[in-house]
């Protein structure tokens, strides 16, 4: 790997951390910073806004801005549900299954 190449390759995980410390410490996102945060896709974050999933708001029909507390709410409203002993020894059946054996 050349020198330039590894530099260049510092520098952009330099600036993904700043860009997520910033987000961090911003209150109000506008859709691409709340893409970031989220992990998601620009397009997918406005249709989960348009369909109601989180809050967002629309000053004077404008852009899209959210609450970094609304996302932050929202991601851990999405917690997987732990499974019952039954479900697992299930899971390990279909696993098993799967594989052969």
């Amino acid at each position: 790997m050349s020198e330039l190449l590894f530099i260049t390759q510092q520098l952009r995980r330099i600036e993904r951390m700043l860009l997520q410390h910033t987000l961090l410490n911003k209150e109000v996102l506008n859709s691409k910073e709340a893409a970031i945060y989220l992990g998601l896709s620009r397009d997918y974050v406005g249709r989960l806004a348009r369909k109601g999933k989180f809050p967002a708001f629309r000053p004077n029909n404008g852009r899209l801005y959210f609450k970094r507390m609304d996302l932050y709410n929202w991601m851990l409203s999405r917690a997987l549900k732990p499974l019952s002993k039954k479900e697992m020894e299930q899971e390990k059946l279909n696993i098993l299954h799967a594989e052969g054996g």
